[in-house]
């Protein structure tokens, strides 16, 4: 009888450890922007771009950049979707890509940024304020480019899936605890009682 209840204990255990240690993945990505200097006369882009998930993307879950240069304008994005995409970004693990043939315009207030890839023969990487008539810079070039495209972004630290523990799990796992130890419990006082 011992071994049956230590059996039962045993599976429960094994039960909850499951259902404890299921996660979601946590689905957004984010990447720091790339500061791309060599291309920004000067100015330097600091922050991040934040997606969804991994694949073809159209939008940002969420996006919070600075474009700063001394004694000179700072430009500040903060937002989430985009103002302006023709063809997709690419999220992977490891870097997000505006790939040949794709354009991305964010705007906040008066002030965008341009990626223009290659766009129907024109490429154009920019930022410029006072709605486009001051141009901070303006590139017929963007210095970090592979096989996938332009990298706008690269992952911040980890890898882009940390596991999390479901916290709809967590009021099952009680449960299921707490009722293998009453079980364990009843069967042990009936034992004694037998003996």
């Amino acid at each position: 009888m011992t071994r049956q209840v230590r059996s039962w204990a045993i599976a429960a255990l094994a039960a909850s450890t499951l259902v404890v240690s299921t996660y979601s993945e946590a689905a957004a990505i984010r990447y720091d922007i790339t500061n791309a200097t060599s291309a920004q006369n000067g100015y330097s882009l600091s922050g991040y771009l934040e997606v969804a998930g991994t694949g073809n993307v159209t939008s940002f879950s969420s996006y919070n950049f600075t474009d700063t240069k001394a004694d000179n304008r700072t430009l500040t994005f903060v937002g989430s979707g985009v103002s302006f995409i023709e063809g997709v970004m690419i999220a992977t693990d490891s870097a997000l890509y505006l790939p040949s043939g794709s354009v991305l315009r964010i705007d906040q207030n008066d002030e965008s940024i341009f990626f223009y890839n290659d766009y129907t023969g024109f490429s154009l990487y920019s930022a410029t304020f006072d709605f486009g008539a001051e141009t901070a810079w303006e590139s017929r070039s963007y210095p970090d480019t592979d096989v996938n495209g332009w990298r706008i972004g690269s992952v911040q630290g980890a890898p882009s899936s940390v596991p999390e523990i479901d916290p709809a799990a967590g009021g099952s796992v009680l449960s299921l605890v707490a009722g293998v130890l009453a079980m364990i419990e009843q069967r042990r006082r009936r034992a004694t009682l037998v003996a």
